[in-house]
């Protein structure tokens, strides 16, 4: 290539620049609406497309991607859910060939089309953020599931936190706990508080419920 003249190789790099241009690989997109039956998503890119002419420069929108297949964290009959809405922001996975007939019927067969890295062979996976739209106090020592103010957490030393605006349930067992024991029988004027035993038990059921719970 360092042979080719200058005008020669300014042609070539301009011929590549043009493929990878065309070559749809990954692009982000805001979901538009999701439907949960079909677990397909309508996808706006963020980019735009570039347009140039003897007229001049165009900046146009991408036609919208309709019915891409949205990955849900699932295997061996269990799944996650998410509540995926219209303003998530994804990443779209454009496939090496077409997938019409894999995600019609599951089954191996020849593609449909000779598609190539076509925008009709989009497959969503919604979790990625801009700085705009990033998450608000991530944990990074812990793995859990966040929703609308209530959470299930695992600590790093393998503790839980279950809690939403309501409370913790480590606060709530330990209440009960501390209420079962100020338990009073009455007998007559008299009250007779809860026996050693069972005291002994909901003070071993605490120490178990510390272990575990954070």
């Amino acid at each position: 290539m360092k042979n080719l003249a200058a005008s020669e190789f300014d042609t070539w790099q301009e011929f590549k620049s043009e493929i990878f241009y065309s070559l749809n690989c990954h692009r982000i997109g805001t979901i538009q609406s999701f439907d949960a039956t079909t677990q397909t998503a309508n996808i706006k890119l963020i980019d735009k497309r570039l347009r140039t002419s003897h007229e001049g420069s165009r900046i146009n929108d991408y036609a919208l991607l309709v019915d891409c297949p949205v990955y849900i964290h699932s295997g061996g009959g269990g799944w996650i859910n998410q509540p995926i809405s219209e303003g998530d922001e994804c990443l779209v996975l454009f496939n090496d060939r077409d997938i019409d007939n894999w995600f019609a019927s599951g089954a191996p067969s020849v593609p449909e089309t000779k598609r190539a890295h076509s925008l009709q062979d989009g497959l969503a996976i919604v979790g990625f953020h801009s700085k705009l739209k990033k998450l608000t106090s991530l944990d990074a020592t812990s793995y859990g599931v966040n929703y609308q103010g209530a959470k299930l957490q695992i600590s790093s030393a393998g503790k839980i936190d279950i809690q939403n605006n309501g409370g913790d349930l480590k606060t709530l067992i330990n209440n009960l706990i501390q209420a079962i024991q100020n338990l009073k029988a009455v007998n007559g004027a008299l009250q007779y508080p809860i026996d050693s035993t069972t005291s002994s038990a909901l003070s071993s059921l605490t120490t178990q419920f510390s272990l575990l719970l954070k």
